[in-house]
């Protein structure tokens, strides 16, 4: 059975905290780093995250993209799955913004897929200095 533990300040390493009269969140786009020794479960759990990240609004909902409100804040982008020194990383652009609801939605998602894929790992922060090695591409099958 697939164990997943999170860095429990994981996005106060991602960046600020807001001042409290913008509300509760960060000065960041999440960059999420997965340290685990099963790479191709954890790519496939980040690989099914991804398009569930891209629909997450700023309240925390996931949203239909073709019917939700065009002003309705959600990401502009989510990388690959990347290769680093330190794991995998899966990087969120929300425009330099992460309010709260977003966030811990975003950590949830990551979570469930990397459970659904069967991956143990541990989620934290990619550090400052994160060096993309590569894209992760599951290995080829035999057939």
């Amino acid at each position: 059975m697939a164990k997943v533990t999170t860095a429990p300040d994981i996005f106060d390493q991602m960046g600020e905290r807001w001042e409290d009269e913008l509300g509760e969140g960060w000065e960041t786009s999440p960059h999420f780093l997965i340290v685990t020794e099963d790479a191709d479960k954890a790519a496939a759990g980040l690989q099914a995250a991804s398009p569930r990240l891209f629909r997450v609004n700023g309240r925390g909902q996931e949203v239909d993209l073709a019917t939700h409100d065009p002003n309705d804040y959600t990401p502009n982008w989510v990388s690959d799955v990347y290769i680093t020194s330190e794991g995998l990383v899966i990087y969120v652009d929300t425009k330099g913004d992460l309010p709260k609801g977003m966030a811990d939605t975003m950590l949830r998602i990551v979570v469930e897929e990397l459970l659904a894929a069967d991956a143990s790992a541990h989620v934290t922060a990619a550090p400052a200095d994160w060096e993309v090695l590569g894209t992760y591409a599951p290995a080829a099958s035999g057939n």
